[in-house]
């Protein structure tokens, strides 16, 4: 208990103290220069590969096994399972550009909603307050995924307690999805809920563990005709194996 605590108050103090002296510094230096959002995205992808240097360090009984194919990943939409608040954090930083859709809630945190903007980040939701950011931000995706961005998305809509298997797709995700008419990947996620699980405020520290994420299937442009379909064919990749 006492060493999981240890390193939960390292790794969050990383987190907040190394973005605001470490991180913080290149956002500033970003904003005078063209391509802004190209650059935050780029820190970003740095910062979070340190963050998770650290916990790999720290956290010696967990293994990871990453697949390589997910540096690589350009121009497409990536779909993955939800396990863990560690999740969206480990795909930034091993897709080479990314965004991808918020809680509204967190676009009414002034210092953070700026942060979530300047990356690219959009809210979940095309109606009220954030709307507009959100339909502005949907425009600006066909050349996003030109310049070889990717958009990621966790279509549970939030983190799934159980070990296997999906808990309830969301449509709206899976119409985003759609609406790109861009490659859709998908991405499996296991060991991320062991080490941060939902609900709880240590990490796992010491307990034997494998992370693994690997790339489980391409979807091409066109080849869901709706979210039904689309809801079907992700349903059958992660069904539980007997």
């Amino acid at each position: 208990m006492l060493y999981n605590l240890f390193v939960t108050l390292l790794a969050w103090v990383y987190f907040t103290l190394g973005f605001v002296f470490l991180h913080a510094p290149f956002y500033l230096l970003a904003l005078a220069r063209p391509g802004a959002q190209e650059l935050f995205q780029r820190y970003n992808r740095r910062f979070f590969q340190r963050f998770f240097r650290l916990l790999n360090a720290l956290c010696s009984s967990t293994s990871w096994d990453l697949d390589e194919r997910v540096s690589g990943i350009h121009g497409a939409v990536v779909l993955c399972n939800h396990q863990s608040y560690l999740d969206p954090l480990l795909l930034i930083s091993l897709l080479p550009r990314s965004v991808t859709v918020v809680k509204p809630v967190f676009f009414s945190v002034p210092i953070f909603a700026a942060v979530l903007k300047k990356n690219g980040y959009f809210p979940a939701t095309v109606s009220g307050k954030y709307g507009g950011l959100t339909l502005v931000s949907l425009e600006a995706l066909p050349e996003f995924f030109a310049a070889g961005g990717s958009l990621f998305i966790f279509p549970e809509g939030t983190r799934n307690r159980r070990s296997d298997g999906l808990g309830e797709l969301q449509s709206g995700a899976l119409k985003l999805a759609l609406y790109t008419a861009r490659p859709i990947i998908i991405l499996g996620l296991t060991g991320t809920g062991k080490l941060f699980p939902p609900g709880k405020f240590l990490f796992n520290a010491k307990a034997k563990n494998r992370i693994s994420l690997r790339l489980l299937a391409t979807i091409e442009a066109g080849e869901c005709q709706g979210a039904q379909e689309l809801r079907q064919r992700l349903e059958e990749i992660f069904m539980p194996k007997s």
